[in-house]
């Protein structure tokens, strides 16, 4: 058949080569899509890496069939699973080649999880838990995967490892795709540009739901609340079916935070870069000292008893529409950052425990 991968004893020429190649290639662009089937990692050249719906589309086209073959390498509180994938020629039947793939429950993304609540951190063993730091946000409180919950997600990621690195092995197709962007570690996959990928919206929940993330006029802190939404949902198992869209979001909504606070380059040309140190920047005046001197008033206490008015709100607050609004409240104040954030931390238990009430009414 003129689709079957070439399965002969002599050596293919160069026109054999280069037909498979071109058939490949049509394939991408006639079938394939973008961020479904392969993907541009930024930063690893211009070779896309190529996903399992991409490994399946090409078995389709060459008429491939696979066999994968488990081993179960695990031990007690770990599960770890290596998958070797042979490739057949559906038509004929015969072996044409073969992929390996490993996945483990100790691996980063899967040993761990967000907690549910502050009161199952601090229950947790101070050996199953931690704080994970990334991306200039706030540290997320994490805990120990029982390796139970995720045996099935990890069997089936060693699985899919090693479909993909048997389709680019017996189709040539390496100089086309590369690694599996699934399979690089976190942290290292760069973001595309806002000309590469469209904004995406939030999510159909809270006070800015369904709005441009990258819209001025949304807090900071409100990116991190729904930042700390889309961890907690790919680090719940039962939510697996959705984890390619909350992987989307965490992503973008990573790369929107990262912008904002990158602090913009300074402006060589302006009056204040040109002031010498120790110099009164222009247009302020200098503070004046002694007993005649006029100074600023201190802030601080009034600052403290606007917090107490917040927090005593929030646990007066009966009603879902009262909670937003002091929320809202907050975000428009100019109290400082790290007692905003532990007041959402606050706020997100209030809200979440009148969704249960209103709902179990």
């Amino acid at each position: 058949m003129p689709n079957d991968v070439a399965v002969i004893e002599e050596s293919l020429t160069a026109k054999d080569i280069h037909a498979q190649v071109q058939r490949i290639q049509q394939v991408m662009e006639a079938v394939m899509k973008d961020g479904t089937h392969y993907g541009l990692v930024p930063g690893c050249g211009d070779k896309p890496t190529l996903l399992k719906a991409g490994a399946e589309k090409l078995m389709m086209t060459f008429r491939l069939a696979a066999d994968p073959e488990i081993d179960d390498l695990s031990k007690e509180g770990v599960r770890r699973y290596r998958v070797r994938t042979r490739i057949t020629s559906q038509s004929s039947g015969v072996f044409i080649g073969t992929g390996v793939g490993e996945c483990s429950s100790e691996e980063e993304k899967y040993g761990w999880r967000a907690a549910v609540s502050p009161a199952e951190y601090e229950a947790a063993d101070p050996l199953d838990r931690r704080l994970k730091y990334k991306y200039n946000v706030e540290p997320i409180r994490q805990v120990r995967t029982n390796p139970a919950d995720i045996a099935n997600t990890v069997l089936k990621m060693a699985k899919k490892r090693s479909l993909v690195d048997a389709i680019l092995t017996v189709t040539a197709a390496s100089d086309i795709f590369t690694q599996d962007i699934e399979d690089m570690p976190e942290g290292t996959i760069e973001h595309h540009s806002s000309k590469s990928r469209p904004v995406l919206n939030l999510p159909n929940y809270g006070h800015h739901k369904g709005q441009p993330m990258n819209d001025p006029t949304i807090p900071l802190s409100e990116l991190k609340y729904y930042l700390e939404g889309a961890e907690r949902s790919l680090a719940d198992p039962a939510k697996e079916k959705h984890h390619a869209n909350n992987k989307k979001m965490r992503d973008a909504l990573m790369a929107e935070i990262a912008r904002r606070v990158s602090p913009p380059e300074p402006d060589q040309g302006s009056a204040a870069a040109q002031e010498p140190p120790g110099a009164t920047p222009t247009g302020s005046m200098p503070a004046e000292s002694g007993t005649g001197g006029h100074q600023q008033p201190d802030r601080s206490a009034d600052a403290d008893i606007l917090k107490d008015e917040f927090m005593a709100r929030l646990k007066a607050t009966t009603n879902v529409k009262d909670c937003a609004q002091v929320r809202d409240d907050v975000s428009r104040t100019d109290l400082d950052q790290p007692w905003k954030d532990g007041f959402y931390v606050q706020w997100s238990e209030k809200m979440n425990a009148l969704i249960c009430s209103k709902r179990k009414a």
